[in-house]
């Protein structure tokens, strides 16, 4: 069963996902083909996607939708993720 959306997207899920697919900022702005200063808006929260542009970055990012709506996580050290 599919846990409902949490009301907002989280931007400090955003980073996180990027790290984990090893693209920066750049490189995502690229593959979504929008200006760099939409996505800096996105990281920094001043602004949010909304609908398909959600969707968008979901699957440029190889990540389900729902992860961007959940609460702030903490990301492991390096070594963590070796094992």
């Amino acid at each position: 069963m599919t846990q409902p959306l949490k009301d907002a997207f989280n931007p400090r899920r955003l980073p996180l996902a990027m790290r984990r697919r090893g693209l920066d900022l750049y490189g995502l702005a690229a593959e979504l083909d929008i200006p760099m200063r939409t996505m800096r808006r996105y990281l920094n929260g001043k602004d949010t996607p909304v609908g398909l542009e959600i969707s968008r970055i979901a699957l440029a990012l190889n990540f389900p939708v729902e992860f961007f709506f959940g609460p702030t996580l903490e990301e492991q050290p390096e070594e963590i993720h070796h094992l």
